[in-house]
Formats: structure tokens, sequence, C-alpha cells
């Protein structure tokens, strides 16, 4: 069964129900609450999910506590595909090592691909360490990708005009 999908969004969230009682937990099944009915979930967006359920039928005591958790599930779906690279939510960043652009040798290019829900942001920053002279840059303006970069130095055996 696929899990249900709800405004563009598959919802792979596994709740679970803790009911602890003040006194004791009870000792016999007949003395265990009965008649509890299972929680409605309704989403609300891609981070926020309403629970609520009904006291039970036959509390048998003081009435029970609960406790809602969540849980990603680590395997959720296989038939998934799977999508490497970093993604964020909106206000998040990914800080690579230094060695990711090599330092004094060739740099053989850089291939992005991305998809935003903004007109504005930045995309990509590379500097160099101590005052970060030498810097490039990918961000988006009005919705248009603009590529800064100052090398300092740029060798090159042909001329561009």
């Amino acid at each position: 069964m696929y899990p249900p999908l709800v405004a563009g969004f598959l919802l792979f969230f596994s709740f679970t129900l803790i009911i602890i009682s003040l006194l004791s937990l009870p000792s016999l099944p007949s003395l265990a609450p009965a008649g509890l009915a299972p929680p409605r979930l309704r989403p609300v967006h891609g981070t926020l999910m309403e629970v609520t359920w009904d006291p039970p039928s036959q509390p048998h005591g003081p009435p029970p506590l609960y406790q809602v958790e969540r849980t990603d599930l680590s395997l959720s779906d296989p038939r998934d595909l799977v999508v490497r690279g970093a993604m964020f939510p909106g206000n998040g960043y990914h800080r690579f090592p230094s060695d990711t652009l090599p330092v004094n040798s060739d740099f053989t290019g850089l291939r992005l691909s991305f998809r935003t829900r903004a007109s504005d942001g930045l995309l990509l920053c590379a500097v160099s360490p101590g005052n970060q002279e030498e810097y490039l840059a990918l961000q988006i303006r009005n919705g248009r990708p603009y590529f800064l970069f100052d090398p300092q130095v740029i060798n090159s055996c042909s001329t561009h005009r």
C-alpha cells in the first residue's frame, strides 16, 4: 500500500501512542483501558500534521496521559528515486571541506543543477582563505542567475574580447 499523497507530498510518518497510568501499569488485562480507537491524522502542510484521538470508552482508573513522538523512517519506500546532493528547506547551507576546490591547480569545472522557489538567493559561494580576495559566487537575482568571480590572476593562453 502506498502512503497517502497530500498536496503533492507523500506522507512518511510513523506515530506511536504510549498510554501511562498515574498509579501504575495494570497487571490484569481486564483492568486495562478498553475501547481505544486509532488516532486521526490530518496533514496541514509538509511539516505539520494535526493528530486527534478520542479517550478510551472504558478508562478503568485515572485518565491516561498521552505522549506523541514523531520518528522518521529509515528506509521509507524502496521505489522512491534517490536524489544525490545537498537539499535545503530554504534557510540552510552546506559547508564543503577546503579541499573541494583544489589550491594551486587547474580547476576543471563545476557542474550544478538547482531548482528554487525564491527569485533571489545565493546558490554557491567559494572564497580564498585569509582576507578572501579571490572568490566565486553564483546567485539568483530577480529570477536570473548571475555568476560573479574575482580570481586575481587568470592564467590563460588566449585572449577573449
